[in-house]
C-alpha cells in the first residue's frame, strides 16, 4: 500500500516505531470516523422512532376522519331525506295555491223569505256576519303562501349546511392524507440515511481489517533494528 511508504526505512523494511506510530494514527482516525458515524446513526434511530410515533398518531387520526365522515354521510342523507319532504310539502301547498287562484267565485243564493215578526220597542239585535267565502279563501292562500316560503326557507338552510358538512368532510380527509403522505417520505428518508450510515461503519471496520491484514512485518525486523 502507498501509505506504507511514510514508515518504510531508506535501507528497506519496517521500523517498529513508525509502524505503531502508524497503527496508532490510523486507529484514533477510523474511532473518530466510527464515533461520528455512531452519533448520527444514534441520532437516525431517534428520529426514525420518532417518525414512527407521529406517524402512528397520524394513521388514528386518519381513522377518525374517515369515521367523521362515514357520521357526516349519515346527517347528509338524513338532511337530503328532509329536504325531499319539504319539497313535497312545497309542491303541495303551490298545489293548493293554483287551486285556490283557479277556483271560481261561487253565486251568492237567494235569501229564503222569513215571517214578518210584530214589531218591539227594542230594535232587534243585527245579525252575525259570518266571513264570506272570499276571506276564507284568502286565508288559505296566504296559509298556502307562508308555508312555501317556509319550506323555501329551510331548503335554503338545509342546502348550506349539506354544503358545509361536504366541504369539511373533504378539507379534514385531504388534510390528513397529506400529513400522512409527507410523514411517510421523511420516515423512508429517515431509513434510507440511516442504511447509508451503517455501510458506512461496515466499510470502516473492512478498511481497518485490509490494512492490518497488509501490514506483514518482517519476522527479522528486531533483529536488523538492533543492527
Amino acid at each position: 500500500m502507498s501509505d506504507f511508504s511514510k514508515f518504510r526505512t531508506a535501507v528497506s523494511g519496517f521500523n517498529r516505531t513508525d509502524v505503531v506510530n502508524y497503527i496508532e494514527s490510523t486507529s484514533i482516525e477510523h474511532q473518530k470516523a466510527l464515533r461520528k458515524l455512531t452519533d448520527e446513526r444514534d441520532k437516525l434511530a431517534a428520529e426514525n422512532a420518532r417518525l414512527q410515533v407521529e406517524l402512528a398518531g397520524l394513521q388514528k387520526r386518519l381513522e377518525q376522519a374517515q369515521a367523521d365522515n362515514d357520521a357526516l354521510s349519515g346527517q347528509v342523507n338524513a338532511l337530503a331525506q328532509e329536504g325531499s319532504d319539504l319539497a313535497e310539502q312545497l309542491k303541495k301547498a303551490e298545489e293548493a295555491q293554483q287551486e285556490l287562484l283557479t277556483r271560481p267565485d261561487p253565486q251568492p243564493s237567494e235569501p229564503v223569505p222569513q215571517p214578518e215578526e210584530p214589531e218591539t220597542e227594542n230594535e232587534p239585535d243585527e245579525p252575525v256576519q259570518e266571513p264570506s267565502l272570499t276571506e276564507k279563501e284568502l286565508t288559505a292562500y296566504r296559509r298556502a303562501e307562508q308555508t312555501e316560503r317556509n319550506a323555501a326557507v329551510r331548503a335554503r338552510r338545509i342546502y348550506a349546511q349539506l354544503s358545509n358538512l361536504c366541504e369539511d368532510a373533504r378539507t379534514r380527509y385531504m388534510d390528513s392524507g397529506e400529513e400522512i403522505a409527507a410523514l411517510a417520505a421523511d420516515l423512508s428518508t429517515g431509513l434510507s440515511r440511516l442504511q447509508d450510515a451503517f455501510a458506512e461503519v461496515q466499510v470502516i471496520f473492512d478498511d481497518a481489517q485490509n490494512a492490518f491484514d497488509d501490514m506483514q512485518l518482517p519476522e527479522t525486523a528486531a533483529e536488523e533494528t538492533a543492527e
